[in-house]
């Protein structure tokens, strides 16, 4: 039992690029590469003006439970100022800045994530919430990160998936131009001990819930551009890029992280 993150991110003048510009994501001609990443919502606007750093993602090797050790700004090198926050945990007492200056605002530690085979390929996923308890942002992040660099009161609409799940409100093209399509996650794939990722399989479905296509593949790719038709044409319109293969380091469930342009 494998879950699929879906990550979706399109502000005005970001587009889903084949070759990962500006982030993962590709600027319309003429903008600032920056500017661009930051309308995206994948660095830091000063949301978060409390630096906390990522020291360390691990899950308890008698506990089982995921865990994270960060500390705050002022105290970085000194080990005694660490502190320690499970899955599920709320990180309080930290300043908003930028829309939300001023504000006390919190992290939630939300998960654990396997990124890869290996123990040590660890990620954690944050949510950042105002003074209200409402939903600034989402980022997943690996150890050695800065938070305050990287939430954005932008922030990404974040889609996400299990195994047997579907996405769907998809277009189709060709033989199924003008259909409604559905993609289903079927599994998060490990290929092979040497491998330092998962892949994932997916199969589309047309409106009538017949299997046009199923396909396996990494982190990067875009659905659209491999799901083929009887033909050898494309068959899905909509862009549907992969942007994290995972693990729940705690529940074995696998997840994606995917941008969706509908």
């Amino acid at each position: 039992m494998i879950p699929v993150l879906i990550l979706a991110v399109f502000l005005s003048g970001c587009t889903v690029p084949t070759q990962p510009v500006c982030g993962n994501f590709i600027c319309e001609s003429g903008e600032d590469s920056l500017t661009c990443a930051e309308d995206c919502g994948f660095v830091g606007d000063g949301s978060l003006a409390t630096d906390l750093y990522v020291e360390t993602i691990g899950v308890g090797a008698t506990t089982g439970i995921g865990y994270v050790e960060v500390i705050r700004g002022p105290d970085v090198g000194v080990p005694s100022a660490q502190e320690t926050y499970n899955e599920g945990e709320t990180i309080n007492g930290l300043i908003g800045g930028g829309s939300y200056a001023g504000q006390e605002v919190s992290v939630k530690v939300v998960q654990i994530i396997q990124t890869g085979p290996s123990s040590d390929s660890y990620e954690a996923t944050f949510e950042l919430y105002d003074s209200s308890s409402s939903l600034i942002d989402t980022k997943t992040v690996s150890a050695g990160t800065n938070l305050a660099s990287v939430f954005s009161s932008v922030g990404t609409t974040l889609e996400t998936y299990n195994e047997n799940e579907f996405i769907v409100g998809l277009m189709g093209e060709n033989q199924y131009s003008g259909e409604e399509m559905s993609v289903k996650f079927v599994q998060v794939v490990q290929t092979g001990a040497g491998n330092s990722s998962f892949i994932a399989t997916f199969e589309l479905y047309d409106s009538s819930s017949n299997l046009v296509d199923t396909k396996t593949v990494s982190v990067g790719e875009q659905l659209n551009a491999v799901f083929l038709d009887s033909s050898g044409d494309f068959a899905l319109d909509t862009l549907v890029r992969i942007y994290t293969i995972g693990v729940g380091a705690t529940t074995g469930i696998g997840y994606i992280e995917v941008a969706v342009l509908r």
